[in-house]
């Protein structure tokens, strides 16, 4: 039994009390006090905060220690740290970038947990504590909250509110709308599956091994489990299909044969038991869909809030989705105008040595001579005429797999039908670096290389054919 040291109210005596007593009467003045439960929680709290913070540092025991920190927050709602602590735990140690109410464990947007653990704080300041308690929950809080709304502004300031805020919830479908998704996160997103399959197996291991020679009553909690698998199915361009269990195979198929991909799905479920001898077992079945089309892709998820095994994984496909750049961006709006750029680049350095080779004609050399910008004129219409035609050929290459599908516009009696770019359908679809999209990358890196080097060399053809421009004019006032 622990004693803890009261002050009598009424004589003002020391009283040593056990913790767990509800009153004590002072053996001095014989008058009962009533102990406010906050002053008496003060101590028990510290040792079983301690021991959760075992779990975490030693051990990284998250179920362990949010079991603790939810009874101490039931127990004494005033003590932020308990608070915290299940944010710790939630967010495995403050690394994983996600926004919780503690709680339901449900995520929401940053203003609810912030208004949440203020409140605490507010009543937490009224009641006596230990000032470094209050002091270190309030750091671990302030920092944690700082580091979020850095990187919460930081993706406001490259992305719609809306769009944010639509990515950081769970939801049952995730669409990648509008977006260019590299073969390498899907990638990514698969090995994690596979990694967390074979850590929680190598528990189900250890544990089975650890309580081997032990009575049932007397095994600690037991991971059992229930059908945690992934299944790949690839379909290819030529018709024909693979399904596979096996991660190095389907590693080995991805990597080898991008090119040749046209769909994969990837079938993925963590379901479990854990067993706690003498109450009841915990069931968890959770899964995740996701369904990789060339100008597609769908999430399905199927995740238990109260289950925070599946949560890096969840965090990572919303990330790949949210920072993923725009399909539909300048290279596609403004390839009109970057074809023409290039192409003048292109054709300005022929046309003006072909525009100074007709010089050679008298009639030709007194016209450039006495018609100030015939000569600039000539040059740049005969350079727009030759680029064009050298770059329709390159940059439409280029262009090949990048741009929307036509739809038809109408007729018209002088061009007949006319179809323009379906921009709708583009936007609502996604570009994954699969199949006929694996170049997509390079062709678009390619074609902002050639229109970032088209501005300078046009500023240079532009200064030449000036200046040329200004000596044949001179000339002309020579004679």
């Amino acid at each position: 039994m622990k004693l803890i040291s009261m002050i009598c109210p009424s004589c003002g005596a020391k009283v040593e009390v056990d913790e767990y007593s509800k009153s004590f009467t002072c053996k001095y003045c014989n008058v009962t006090t009533i102990i406010e439960k906050d002053y008496l929680n003060t101590n028990y709290n510290d040792d079983r905060i301690q021991k959760a913070e075992m779990y975490i540092d030693q051990h990284q025991n998250y179920e362990e220690a949010k079991s603790i920190y939810r009874s101490i927050n039931e127990s004494d709602p005033n003590d932020p740290r308990a608070l915290l602590g299940l944010l710790r735990c939630a967010t495995r140690d403050l690394q994983e970038k996600i926004y919780v109410e503690i709680e339901n464990d449900s995520p929401i947007w940053l203003p609810g947990m912030e208004a949440r653990v203020k409140d605490i704080f507010e009543r937490y300041e009224k009641v006596e504590k230990k000032p470094e308690a209050l002091n270190y929950a309030r750091g671990v809080y302030e920092n944690y909250m700082k580091t979020n709304k850095e990187e919460y502004a930081a993706l406001l300031e490259k992305y719609p509110k809306e769009e944010v805020e639509e990515y950081t919830k769970y939801d049952t479908t995730i669409k990648a709308e509008n977006k260019i998704i590299s073969s390498e996160d899907v990638k990514n997103i698969i090995e994690s599956m596979n990694n967390l399959i074979i850590k929680y197996k190598k528990i189900d291991d250890a544990l089975e091994k650890k309580n081997e020679f032990f009575d049932y009553k007397e095994k600690e909690k037991i991971f059992e489990d229930n059908g945690c698998k992934i299944k790949y199915t690839i379909d290819f361009h030529d018709n024909t299909e693979s399904s596979i269990d096996d991660y190095d195979q389907f590693l080995e198929i991805y990597t080898n044969r991008l090119r040749e991909i046209k769909y994969v799905w990837v079938y993925f479920t963590f379901n479990y038991i854990i067993k706690y001898p003498g109450k009841d077992n915990e069931y968890h079945y959770q899964k995740i869909n996701l369904y990789i089309h060339e100008h597609k892709v769908n999430i399905e998820t199927d995740i238990d809030s109260q289950d925070h095994t599946l949560d890096t994984i969840y965090n990572k496909i919303k990330q790949m989705v949210l920072t993923a750049p725009p399909k539909y961006d300048d290279i596609i709006k403004k390839r009109t105008f970057i074809m023409s750029k290039v192409g003048l680049s292109y054709g300005l350095i022929p046309s003006t040595i072909l525009c100074l080779l007709t010089c050679a004609s008298e009639s030709i050399r007194i016209a450039y001579m006495t018609t100030y910008v015939l000569f600039p004129i000539a040059t740049i219409l005969l350079g727009f005429a030759i680029g064009v035609t050298i770059s329709f050929f390159i940059m439409n290459k280029l262009y090949e797999t990048l741009l929307p599908e036509k739809k038809y516009a109408g007729y018209d009696k002088n061009y007949g039908s006319i179809y323009t770019d379906n921009v709708e359908d583009y936007v609502n679809s996604s570009e994954v670096l699969i199949g006929k999209n694996v170049d997509n990358k390079y062709k678009r890196d390619k074609i902002k290389e050639m229109n970032e080097k088209s501005k300078g060399l046009l500023l240079i053809e532009f200064a030449v054919v000036g200046l040329i421009s200004v000596i044949l004019i001179g000339l002309g006032f020579t004679l």
